[in-house]
């Protein structure tokens, strides 16, 4: 099975247990059960795994920029940090992402918790993204900024000749 095979088998058990979550949920009125939610979440992340991971489908430029744009924002937060500490005379401090989360966009914040919390359970908010929310924006972004730029790097072909 290629990677464009699987990528397209992944891509259609997610899709069709959206569907099935969504046609439970519309016909009864109730919530879905959580499984079918667990499993449309877990076959559209093995999906997006195959996507990144797969050489034919590798979105190099893609992540490239992502990688960019989350360097620049990381570089921006450092910043914002850097001089907030300055102004005020004091050490450095940085900020913690959900600390700027909670500043900039309260309500987003708290629609993130409830639907993680509602979908996921209560124990993949708490100690599951609270402690990678936790951390320094800038790191944040450094750590996503790194991800996307290994996974984008341009890959050089090794040609084998045999006589």
């Amino acid at each position: 099975m290629t990677s464009q095979q699987l990528l397209k088998f992944l891509a259609f058990v997610s899709f069709a247990a959206t569907v099935a979550a969504l046609l439970i949920w519309r016909e009864t009125g109730e919530k879905p059960e959580p499984w079918i939610i667990r499993f449309a979440i877990a076959a559209f992340s093995a999906s997006l795994v195959v996507f990144v991971i797969g050489e034919d489908t590798r979105p190099r430029l893609m992540l490239r920029f992502l990688a960019a744009v989350f360097a620049t924002l990381g570089m921006i937060a450092f910043a914002a940090d850097f001089s907030s500490s300055t102004a005020s005379h004091a050490g450095f401090a940085a900020t913690s992402f959900l600390e700027r989360l909670n500043d900039l966009a309260p309500s987003v914040l708290g629609g993130l918790k409830s639907a993680v919390t509602k979908s996921l359970g209560p124990s993949a908010w708490e100690p599951g993204l609270t402690t990678i929310l936790g951390l320094p924006t800038y790191i944040l972004f450094a750590i996503l900024a790194g991800i996307c730029g290994f996974a984008g790097r341009p890959r050089r072909r090794v040609h084998i000749y045999v006589n």
